[in-house]
């Protein structure tokens, strides 16, 4: 509401227009499902294991990608 500065009704119609938008010029140019989980390296879900273990989860992995490019 604060960005578009209209009614929740009105901003939330907007953003699903433009998500809609999004969603057909991904898949327009790259064949895939936009927001299918198999087009993404991780997919974390921050409502049920929250923020902080999602950060630690990602930096985890980070160090260990690191860790294997060093060595390789």
């Amino acid at each position: 509401m604060s960005i578009y500065k209209e009614a929740d009704e009105k901003a939330l119609a907007k953003i699903e227009k433009t998500d809609k938008k999004r969603a057909s010029y991904y898949e327009y140019y790259t064949g895939q499902v936009f927001g299918g989980a198999k087009n993404y390296d991780i997919c974390l879900n921050s409502s049920s294991v929250g923020i902080e273990r999602c950060v630690d989860f990602i930096q985890d992995a980070y160090q260990h990608s690191k860790k294997t490019t060093e060595e390789a």
